[in-house]
């Protein structure tokens, strides 16, 4: 089953390259069109030409489905909303906008029997400002993983992930005047993306995860909101094997992200990618040697002087070890077939680069030890 979905997404990334691949199908509706004059947005009105009156009826449907929101019903939070925006009466409405982005992160949450709200979960991992302190404490702890991919799994066996998509999409291709209008919603909704893209990694829905990366990718989302996406794309393809493509993605990120920590992490992702790649040191050491000069200088003499956390150092020493021994290897075997060609001289430069390379894995494996 594995087998078969990693052929299905690494075709799916190949496709996405050569721009054959189908945007997940969205029903065909009329764009949101935001009021004529000048426009206001407030958390109390929504959009609104100034010096228009609040329709009533529109806001007390909208605070029946807020008041359910916030109460945790979300099903019924759900049907409110989507009812608010698809009316004829309200669909270019002040609350429009508002509603659809409450929609579809309802539509999320209702997969879930977690007693926490899963995206206030996503946030907090990702960082977003305020959210960790809406989240549970430890529940980000690497003891806690097995307890947010089993919520992943829920929300993908019960297609949560894929209608909360459904409605995001909609989202980003009809409401765009709205969205270039509110730039907080426009973030939220680009956040609300990522965290769905996150939870398919999570749940090894791969596909979606890839569709949805894909697609906010493309559209040049907030800095770090984008790096945040590449690193889900990079996960994804490196999950199914498509290891040309995470490198590849990894090595953008590393380049050009400013956050040291997201730097570390896209170069450990492009070296294992790249010693994932391999076929073996017979087949071919120049790779090995490459892995060993970006370990060299991007690491050591690159990340490790600007950002000396040493957060993935044990990582890096573990791929140290391997390669390192298989170049003393590779060396100590080119000294022998020199030896007996009769070319002392160059016998004896490859078993000093072996010997090198013996210690640098030596100390790699002390560095473990500690």
């Amino acid at each position: 089953m594995m087998d078969k979905q990693r052929i299905r997404v690494t075709r799916l990334f190949l496709c996405a390259i050569a721009g054959l691949a189908a945007a997940c199908s969205v029903a065909e509706r009329p764009p949101y069109r935001v009021p004529a004059g000048d426009i206001r947005y407030t958390p109390e009105r929504g959009i609104y030409r100034e010096g228009a009156t609040v329709d009533e009826s529109e806001e007390a449907l909208f605070q029946r489905g807020k008041s359910a929101f916030d109460k945790g019903n979300f099903a019924e939070a759900q049907e409110v909303f989507h009812t608010l925006r698809t009316s004829q009466e309200y669909a270019d409405g002040a609350r429009a906008l508002d509603a659809i982005v409450l929609e579809t992160i309802a539509a999320l949450e209702r997969g879930s029997d977690a007693v926490w709200r899963v995206e206030d979960v996503a946030n907090a991992f990702h960082g977003d400002k305020g959210a960790v302190s809406r989240v549970p404490e430890n529940l980000l702890t690497r003891e806690q993983a097995d307890t947010l991919r089993s919520v992943a799994f829920r929300l993908s066996d019960r297609r949560a992930l894929e209608e909360s998509w459904r409605i995001t999409e909609e989202i980003l291709i009809y409401y765009a005047a709205g969205l270039g209008v509110v730039a907080n919603i426009h973030l939220r909704v680009e956040q609300h993306a990522r965290n769905i893209a996150w939870y398919a990694y999570l749940a090894r829905n791969y596909e979606l995860a890839e569709l949805v990366t894909r697609t906010l990718i493309d559209r040049d989302p907030n800095k770090r909101i984008k790096e945040q996406t590449q690193m889900i794309q990079a996960d994804t393809a490196y999950a199914v094997e498509y290891f040309e493509k995470s490198r590849e993605t990894y090595a953008d990120v590393y380049k050009n992200s400013r956050d040291p920590d997201m730097r570390e992490d896209a170069l450990l992702g492009e070296v294992r990618s790249m010693l994932a790649s391999s076929k073996g040191w017979e087949y071919d050491a120049t790779l090995y040697e490459d892995i060993h000069n970006k370990i060299e200088q991007d690491y050591k003499l690159d990340l490790l002087q600007r950002s000396p956390s040493k957060r993935r150092y044990k990582e890096f020493s573990e791929i140290e070890k391997v390669v390192n021994g298989v170049l003393h290897r590779k060396y100590l075997e080119s000294a022998e077939t020199f030896e007996r060609l009769f070319d002392e001289k160059a016998a004896e430069w490859y078993r000093a680069k072996a010997e090198d390379f013996r210690k640098l894995a030596d100390e790699a494996e002390k560095d473990l030890a500690q």
